[in-house]
């Protein structure tokens, strides 16, 4: 019994050792709308109405070379697992992911403009005006601003 016991702790500590070591190390971010990072609070409308400015071309926008080349693999990587989780979506690969723009980070909020350019599948983008928090976009397309957090 008492070595049934020690067993069992012992695989448990394995098994927790091993979460802490390979599980809790994924920092791999995930996808949002600005809509999303707004109502969530992790945008302020100062925050917003820099993006926008940007957006409508009102003051230039960051370059891109600001953005490291870790955040940047880590932003196509996130939209290539986005983009292939989607049934009517073939394999899109990082080559096929592009950044073109880089609004700025924002507490621990990367925002982009990326575009996947793939024969692979067709995009129909959809711009509007649009107001959010209070702060107007131009022409705006949802499509092609994304948050990475």
């Amino acid at each position: 019994m008492k070595k049934s016991a020690l067993l069992l702790c012992v695989l448990m500590s394995v098994i927790c050792l091993g979460g802490l070591l390979y599980g809790c190390n994924n920092d791999e971010g995930k996808l949002y709308t600005l809509e999303q990072a707004y109502e969530q609070g992790w945008l302020s409308v100062e925050d917003l109405q820099q993006i926008a400015d940007g957006w409508n071309g009102t003051t230039a926008i960051q370059n891109l070379d600001a953005l490291s080349e870790k955040s940047q693999k880590s932003i196509k990587n996130a939209f290539k697992k986005k983009f292939n989780s989607k049934k009517e979506y073939p394999n899109i690969t990082t080559d096929e992911v592009k950044i073109n723009s880089y609004y700025g980070t924002f507490g621990d909020c990367i925002v982009i403009s990326v575009v996947v350019n793939s024969n692979k599948i067709k995009f129909d983008y959809y711009f509007e005006d649009k107001e959010i928090g209070g702060i107007f976009f131009e022409d705006y397309c949802g499509a092609l601003i994304s948050v990475y957090k």
